[in-house]
């Protein structure tokens, strides 16, 4: 299995990273616990972070709601729709409502952030991004 992607898939995912990120992925790095490929200690999984009261996962969610994300899954649609437009030069259909790119730039737009999503389904794009129809 390989660690660190969804369903073990092997894949290489590049994608363009800001200053501001950067220096998040910098302090990440930082704090990990030692002998850790993750921000998880060699104890801990994440099921139990994700369902602990007190655990980090849930004092995240008020700050995503701070801005405008009702959850984690809201955060990687976030995402997909802002690649989409960096791709395409236009707004997501779930962003607009309409569709503005040539079919080809939709589905290369598609194709690429299934793969950075690590799912490599379009069917799931399609729910972040909004139908093509």
């Amino acid at each position: 299995m390989q660690e660190g992607t969804k369903g073990g898939r092997s894949a290489q995912r590049l994608i363009a990273v800001s200053e501001p990120q950067q220096a998040a992925l910098a302090y990440a790095r930082s704090v990990r616990p030692e002998g850790s490929r993750n921000l998880l200690a060699l104890e801990e999984r994440y099921a139990d972070l994700a369902t602990a009261r007190q655990g980090e996962l849930n004092r995240a969610r008020p700050i995503l709601k701070a801005h405008g994300l009702s959850g984690f899954h809201d955060a990687r649609a976030a995402y997909a729709c802002a690649r989409y437009a960096v791709i395409t030069g236009h707004p997501a259909p779930a962003v607009s409502g309409s569709l503005s790119p040539h079919k080809s730039q939709d589905q290369l737009a598609r194709r690429l952030i299934s793969q950075e999503l690590g799912h490599n389904r379009l069917d799931v794009t399609v729910a972040y991004l909004g139908g093509r129809k």
